[in-house]
């Protein structure tokens, strides 16, 4: 599975010389440059403006 280094943080990383690739430590969890849930993208004027189309 390919994934992409920026999701997780540089301590999860290690070089491999060989290959010239880098190698994700053993259980590691991306934790860096993840999407925002639905409900931090929005302030609540654009909720409450959503939710007020929705019930008309």
């Amino acid at each position: 599975m390919k994934v992409c280094s920026l999701h997780f943080k540089k301590d999860y990383l290690f070089p491999d010389v060989e290959a010239n690739k880098r190698r994700f430590k053993h259980r590691c969890v991306p934790s860096q440059n993840l999407l925002k849930s639905s409900h931090e993208r929005f302030s609540n004027a654009q909720l409450a403006k959503e939710r007020a189309a929705q019930a008309e």
